[in-house]
């Protein structure tokens, strides 16, 4: 009983310790409010607003249902306040924290890297110092600023649930590995076995469910069994392995499901562009730009200072320019270092290394996204790098308690108060737009939130400055137009809001959202039918869209086509979108005919039919 207590304080000490840093340091973002993609993904999504919350997480995305899915119950238990969805991102955090705890304790403990912590002393490590190097990983991966963009940016989720399910998925089958496979209790120990072995199985189709990078996992895990497990016979090890490679073949299946069901294009060039009005990243742009996008992530993980939620890096069409050649060599190197130090006896740095490699791959390839670099893309590499450093730290201590310890605690310390300092940035959109762009002046896109969050604030000439700035750097950049109409517009100014809504809806003909603008001003000058007209154009392009019909039913009511109007909160319903009450009850009031009066209520009537 002692020895079991002896084991179970440290280990729950440990735990609670990780959960009170992760709730420390983002304990300033429980309000911090929907920014960027969380507009699009969650409060614009009507799939999250659907009662059928698996079909509807289906339908939008198969190969992040489970990240969806989550938002629909948010959404089901609190609506769109922001604090269940921040609470449920740094749980998720935290638990792959504490996954990474476990996977590492195991692998630390496996014949193939206990053994040799040291190449020239062969010195095996005991538990505690084990469980010390296992935690030490596991709370820098916590606590590193890094991870602050994956946490609190609400709609990256889908990154920390795929990381969460590919190291319970690690560390599932390392259990399975490290059961005994006979003995006295021999029918226990199949079931256990089994068990283990299911769990990982069942995590990595998880994984793949959460975010589509995941594809790689099943060379994690065979990289990591051939390094946790050198003595294994080939039959015996391939054979437990067949059924994790066999699901390489998940990803792909749904991403060319979403191909057929004409969800995506099949050209992969058109993949590095959000929408044919902006240019096009080629394959082979996108990763000449990725070997000097590399160095920065291991910049970055070293000393995380200067982030940024909106890089303006360049893209490179040519590999012979000194930052790609560059960054070539020293991938290069990097891959060169991680063999050597595999071979030399240095396994777990040289596991670490292959770890960032291979985790990385997917997003930092020949396969081109509409941004080069994301700091949320290294949520799960750096998992890799905390290894690397633990080894490190292990090699120069010399498992030493206490130089350890006091190392751990500045290192950590450090990471955190960083962490905890980057989040103070999210507050708000004004302050984190207002950071990106003072470390991308040149970039339109961060100047353009920042505009967008003024106009929130009610700060509207800020914005048209902003937005102005905007159109100089990029005269042909039709959300530019679209949001300074829309200021204008909000001064009043309607004559201008139309001139720059025309110009964005010439700039890009399938702009659904300049179309509603352009309809709710004509609607706010009285020009119903024209009005309408846009109406009708936005929802042919957004037919899901349940704020058309509320804004076209606000215009069919004015117009006194009440009837139609009906039509309309009807399509609202279908689509799940809330009704605004007070509309409803006006509306109720004119079942009459058209003609019957009541035209001079328009003004106190439209002033409360603000949108829920």
């Amino acid at each position: 009983m002692k020895r079991f207590l002896r084991g179970i304080f440290p280990t729950l000490a440990g735990v609670l310790l990780l959960i009170a840093l992760g709730a420390g340091i983002y304990s300033n973002i429980l309000r911090s409010p929907f920014v960027f993609d969380d507009l699009s993904s969650i409060v614009e999504n009507p799939a999250i607003r659907r009662p059928d919350a698996w079909r509807a997480a289906w339908t939008y995305s198969p190969t992040r249902v489970l990240p969806v899915f989550s938002f629909i119950l948010n959404h089901r238990f609190g609506g769109y306040r922001v604090v269940g969805y921040h609470v449920v991102n740094v749980a998720v955090h935290v638990a792959a924290a504490l996954i990474l705890w476990l996977f590492c304790s195991l692998f630390f403990s496996s014949p193939g890297i206990a053994p040799a912590v040291r190449p020239e002393t062969r010195r095996e490590a005991s538990p505690q110092a084990r469980r010390l190097s296992a935690w030490f990983a596991a709370a820098l991966f916590l606590v590193h600023p890094l991870q602050t963009e994956t946490v609190t940016y609400i709609v990256q989720r889908s990154t920390a649930m795929a990381a969460f399910f590919s190291l319970a998925a690690l560390a599932c089958f390392l259990l399975y590995r490290f059961a005994p496979p006979g003995g006295r209790h021999a029918c226990g120990d199949a079931w256990r076995r089994a068990g283990w072995y299911t769990a990982a199985l069942v995590s990595t189709v998880a994984a793949m469910l959460s975010k589509e990078n995941t594809v790689i996992l099943p060379l994690v895990i065979c990289a990591t069994d051939l390094t946790a497990f050198p003595g294994i016979p080939p039959r015996r090890r391939w054979l437990s392995l067949a059924p994790f490679l066999l699901a390489l073949a998940v990803v792909p299946a749904l991403f060319f499901g979403r191909i057929a069901a004409g969800g995506l294009s099949l050209d992969i060039a058109d993949w590095g562009r959000p929408d044919a009005s902006l240019p096009c990243i080629g394959p082979r742009a996108y990763l000449f730009t990725e070997f000097r996008v590399f160095l920065t992530y291991l910049r970055l993980f070293v000393v995380p200072l200067q982030q940024n939620l909106d890089y303006d890096y360049p893209v490179f069409q040519t590999f012979f320019t000194a930052p790609v050649v560059g960054g070539f060599l020293v991938l290069c190197a990097f891959a060169a270092a991680v063999v050597v130090c595999y071979r030399k006896g240095y396994r777990l740095i040289g596991y670490a290394g292959a770890w960032i490699l291979l985790t990385a791959v997917v997003e930092s390839s020949f396969l081109p996204l509409p941004d080069v670099i994301f700091e949320h893309r290294v949520y799960l590499p750096l998992a890799g790098w905390c290894m690397a450093l633990t080894a490190v730290l292990v090699s120069v201590t010399r498992l030493r308690p206490r130089t350890m310890v006091p190392l751990v605690v500045l290192i950590v310390g450090s990471y955190g108060i960083l962490a905890y300092n980057r989040n103070i940035f999210w507050k708000n959109p004004v302050t984190l737009w207002d950071d990106t762009v003072r470390h991308s002046p040149g970039k339109a896109r961060p100047r353009l939130n920042r505009g967008l969050a003024y106009a929130q604030w009610g700060a509207l000439d800020l914005a048209v400055a902003d937005y102005t700035r905007v159109l100089a750097m990029d005269p042909a950049y039709a959300p530019a137009y679209n949001n300074r109409g829309i200021a204008f517009a909000q001064r009043g100014e309607y004559g201008r809001a139309l001139a720059d809504l025309d110009r964005a809806i010439l700039l890009k003909p399938d702009y659904g959202d300049a179309y509603k603008n352009r309809g709710l001003v004509r609607g706010m000058r009285r020009e119903y039918d024209r009005a309408l007209v846009d109406f009708n154009k936005a929802l042919i392009l957004r037919p899901a869209a349940g704020e058309l019909y509320h804004d076209r039913a606000v215009v069919f009511f004015l117009s006194g086509r009440f009837d139609r109007a009906w039509e309309d909160v009807a399509h609202m319903r279908r689509l799940f979108y809330p009704v605004n009450p007070r509309f409803l009850g006006d509306l109720e009031k004119k079942k009459r005919p058209p003609g019957a009066g009541g035209g001079g209520r328009t003004k106190r009537i439209n002033a409360s039919w603000r949108r829920v």
